[in-house]
């Protein structure tokens, strides 16, 4: 039996079957051959010994093997059409009998009714059953038929059997790019792909926005892929330059062809292409006068910076964490500060700078005392004093201080003025320079003397009388003193001596008075603690980082200060921060805090295995101190966030909010005051029927937002204006807004050290705008490097059920459709409406966000 053998018979040689796993993310792939089939073609009797036929495959790959039953056998073929050639094969001898038709011509018409036939072997008598005469030619002519047979003829007969394997569609599963990237120019794509077919050959294409069977595509690569029957890395990167696609969602289609023209099921991913750079980080120095200490600078970088970066002077660039932890960054030293954001599709913004220029570290030179005179007998000696030089900061002013005979405590000396010394005895005048900076020069000192005059002729005043009971007046000075009269006498003796040069009268003595210390009367102490989170939703496993900013706002020491933080349930301490673990407790014990003076403090835990899918969590700071603590409502603070699982598949949330009913949702409308009071219903499972206890002037019980207004103002959201009104049907403003969340989120109405919105100093709703800021719910705008909030704008239903989402943990919602008509998809707010707005099964994602479940009721 001969056959001809294809390159299938190596894979069978290997194994019957060819398996190969791959682990590519939670996907396992698995290589197996196509099923080989079989067709026979049956070539019937003939004297032919060598014979072929065409026979069609319909999609067919390749052909393993082809055998015959007798002889030789080969085969072509072209597309699904084979054609089968067999020779030399075996055969039986045997007579052979066939009709034939003979034709005789001649001049003269005279044929027999028979004839006899003896052609190639082959004999009989033929009848006669046709005859003319053709004119064209002159000639009669005669047709006989009949059998003849020839005897000994070889006769072949074949059959071959062919084994095939049909042509497999390829596959292709993407790794790279994924679901959902921004991109700001280019897509990796990495991924496998696989062809049953060994030996295929197999070429890679894609398309942007559209696809159909028809169409050519994009290659990807030059180099066609031969495939081994497994899983194969497939990687390249697209250059999105030449296809001139807008900002926004696109759709990337993938897939693969092999030679025959076969594609694959392609491959669809949504991506968003943003070639629009972040905005430019801020840079704000805790100083900006001139200083001898470290300038701290704050580097506040855009809402969307996944990349945060910093350089300082000629340094590389680096990512601010290597840094600091707090986005701050401290200077010593005079330098340059540069920051840069990178957004997530790898834009880069302009580069912020700051140059330092106000540290100043260097001392003035030290001032000059000129005197009229070193020494002088009962003359004054004047002093005049020449500021030290300072080529930094430059000089702030000149003091001066007087010591020994003449005493004064150090003050501001005005250039040009004149110091007079008049007491007698040695005098220190000391004189220093102090620069804008504050840096103090060396003293500079220089002694002056005012001797007293010499008496060369005075007598001594008169002795007093002997012990009566009034002495007598002692007798005049002499000539060159100015002795006065002795005292008169007294009970107990006669008169003093009492004459002196100048008349017994001594410089006044100046007493320093004792330092201040604080707190040391029990003065009355101002804390203030916050504390907040890096994050709004943690998976278990992942760390949540807590960073508490607590400070003393009165002008005395606080002493044995005592910082509290709780430590979440369901979480683990990963970093104390050098504090010490007291039950569920870390405490950080502080001996002093300065007046005015703050302090920060960051520590870590980490989620534990969850019991459950969703845990709405907390964290709790605390301050105390020794004596008598005052304004205390900001001595405890408390931040929100969510611990979850996706161990336990699929959650629910419920829709809060309806559209109108032309099956709009209107997303760039203001929202008004009724319809966020019903949201905050709905979201509190507030029933409609209410007690109705409290009511306004403008609110009748026929407004459709009725109960839901009275539900809340009874729960403490919302409590109306001064004049009694609620105006529901006004817009909300973003002020309005932010209380009602503070409200509902339970936090306090306490003034904060440091406002990061630059327009709020002086609104009614600063503290709440601050506190849900604190909690991540809002981020505000960056304009021309000052964040700000605008609080009395009306804000829009997008924004308000965006921020909602944030305070409850929830979306954006991805894989449905919204039920609106006027919301596209692509939309910045898409996610959020959707979450808002749809009763829904969910996953949550690494990226926060929430992926549909389809589940059936």
């Amino acid at each position: 039996m001969k056959k001809i053998w294809g390159r299938k018979v190596l894979g069978f040689a290997v194994g019957v079957c060819l398996l190969l796993t791959m682990i590519c993310q939670n996907v396992a792939f698995v290589s197996a051959e196509p099923e080989e089939k079989t067709v026979v073609v049956n070539f019937e009797e003939s004297l032919n010994e060598t014979m072929s036929k065409t026979i069609e495959i319909l999609n067919l790959f390749d052909i393993s093997e082809i055998v015959v039953d007798s002889g030789k056998v080969s085969y072509s073929r072209e597309g699904d059409k084979v054609t089968v050639t067999v020779s030399e094969g075996v055969y039986r001898v045997g007579p052979h009998t066939q009709n034939v038709t003979l034709t005789i011509e001649d001049d003269k018409g005279i044929f027999d009714e028979k004839t006899s036939y003896n052609v190639d072997g082959y004999e009989g008598i033929l009848t006669k059953i046709d005859s003319g005469y053709d004119e064209a030619k002159g000639l009669y002519w005669v047709k006989y038929q009949g059998s003849v047979t020839k005897e000994n003829c070889k006769f072949y007969q074949y059959t071959v059997t062919i084994k095939y394997t049909e042509n497999v569609r390829p596959e292709v599963y993407l790794t790279e790019p994924k679901r959902g990237m921004i991109t700001n120019g280019k897509i990796n794509v990495q991924g496998y792909v696989r062809d049953e077919n060994i030996g295929d050959e197999l070429k890679l294409f894609f398309s942007f926005d559209s696809y159909d069977e028809s169409m050519t595509g994009n290659l990807l690569n030059e180099n066609s892929i031969i495939s081994d029957g497994t899983w194969q890395e497939i990687s390249g990167t697209i250059d999105l330059s030449p296809f001139n696609l807008k900002d926004g969602d696109h759709d990337f289609y993938f897939w693969a062809v092999d030679k025959r023209g076969v594609r694959s099921v392609g491959e669809i991913i949504r991506f968003t292409l943003d070639t629009v750079p972040p905005e430019a980080p801020v840079l704000t120095p805790d100083k900006t006068e001139s200083t001898n200490q470290s300038v701290v600078v704050s580097v506040y970088y855009p809402p969307d910076a996944v990349g945060r970066e910093i350089k300082i002077n000629d340094g590389p660039w680096m990512p601010i964490t290597d840094i600091t932890k707090n986005d701050q960054i401290i200077m010593d030293e005079n330098g340059k500060i540069e920051a840069r954001a990178i957004d997530e599709a790898g834009n880069i913004s302009e580069v912020a700078e700051l140059e330092i220029k106000n540290i100043d570290k260097i001392p003035p030179t030290a001032p000059t005392i000129n005197t009229s005179a070193d020494e002088t007998t009962e003359q004054p000696i004047k002093a005049t004093i020449v500021p030290g030089v300072d080529n930094e900061s430059g000089v702030d002013r000149t003091e001066y201080c007087l010591r020994g005979a003449s005493t004064k405590d150090w003050e501001k000396y005005d250039e040009g003025t004149e110091i007079t010394i008049t007491a007698l005895g040695e005098t220190e005048i000391c004189a220093r320079t102090i620069d804008n900076a504050g840096n103090i020069s060396a003293e500079t000192v220089k002694k002056v003397t005012i001797k007293k005059k010499e008496d060369s002729g005075g007598n001594n005043g008169g002795s007093g009388g002997t012990g009566g009971n009034s002495g007598n007046n002692g007798g005049s000075g002499g000539t060159g003193g100015s002795g006065s009269s002795g005292g008169s006498g007294s009970n107990s003796g006669g008169g003093n001596n009492d004459g002196n040069g100048n008349d017994g009268k001594k410089d006044d003595e100046i007493l320093q008075p004792e330092p201040n210390i604080p707190g040391a009367g029990g003065s009355p102490v101002d804390l203030s603690v916050f504390i907040s989170a890096d994050k709004s939703k943690y998976e278990e496993g992942e760390v949540i980082t807590f960073n508490i900013t607590y400070k003393n706002k009165t002008n005395v020491q606080a002493n044995n200060v005592i910082v509290k933080a709780g430590i979440p349930a369901n979480t683990t301490v990963e970093d104390i921060a050098g504090g010490t673990q007291n039950g569920n407790d870390i405490e950080w014990k502080i001996e002093s805090l300065k007046a005015n003076s703050s302090g920060k403090i960051q520590y870590k835990v980490k989620v534990n295995l969850l019991e459950v899918p969703e845990i709405s969590s907390s964290a709790t700071a605390s301050i105390t101190a020794s004596g008598t603590l005052i304004n205390k409502d900001d001595d405890e603070s408390r931040t929100i966030f969510l611990l979850y699982s996706n161990r336990f598949g699929e959650n629910f949330h419920g829709k809060y909010i309806t559209g109108y009913e032309d099956n709009t949702f209107r997303p760039l409308n203001n929202i008004t005051r009724a319809e966020v009071a019903t949201i905050m219903a709905n979201i509190l499972g507030l029933k409609q029927e209410v007690a109705g206890g409290k009511t306004y002037t403008d609110l009748s019980k026929s407004h459709w937002a009725y109960n839901n207004i009275i539900a809340v103002t009874e729960k403490g959201l919302f409590t109306g204006y001064e004049d009694g009104s609620f105006r529901p049907d006004n817009f909300i403003t973003r002020a309005e807004f932010a209380t009602v969340l503070a409200n509902y989120l339970g936090l306090k109405n306490v003034e904060h050290d440091e406002l990061n919105f630059a327009d709020i100093e002086n609104h009614w709703a600063k503290n709440f705008i601050e506190e849900i800021y604190r909690v991540r719910l809002i981020e505000g705008y960056l304009e021309n490097g000052l964040r700000l909030f605008k609080p009395d704008n009306y804000i829009t239903r997008s924004e308000a059920v965006t921020i909602i989402n944030k305070m409850l943990f929830r979306g954006p919602l991805e894989g449905a459709k919204v039920p609106f008509t006027d919301v596209e998809e692509g939309y910045w707010a898409y996610g959020h409406i959707l979450e808002s707005s749809i009763d829904h099964y969910y996953v949550r994602n690494k990226d926060q966000s929430e992926t549909i479940v389809n589940k059936k009721q």
